[in-house]
């Protein structure tokens, strides 16, 4: 795993989190979640998506070309420790971007 990676991974999560909890894209079905008991308080928080988005790009990042073949996660460790750097990661851009609630 090179740092590229790792800093793509990080700005891939970031963004698309970003999306799904601040977009106006996303804002319709949003309003439709938000008063879910788990869902809805999380629907709103760029830090706690970022953690689902991190965990579907594990799964997704085998079918991409972006990343280099060393970046695949290969045991639940290597997920554990992705998912884990990239809610970290997300809450200090989101904190420096004022985007963390």
């Amino acid at each position: 795993m090179t740092l590229q990676d790792l800093l793509l991974f990080s700005g891939a999560v970031y963004g698309a989190a970003w999306v799904l909890t601040k977009s106006k894209l996303t804002a319709l079905p949003r309003s439709w979640i938000k008063d879910w008991w788990f869902v809805g308080p999380l629907s709103q928080c760029v830090v706690c998506t970022s953690a689902w988005v991190s965990f579907a790009l594990c799964w997704l990042i085998k079918y991409t070309t972006v990343f280099s073949a060393s970046m695949r996660p290969q045991t639940p460790v290597d997920f554990a420790v992705l998912v884990s750097w990239s809610v970290c990661s997300s809450w200090v851009l989101g904190y420096l971007l004022k985007d963390a609630d």
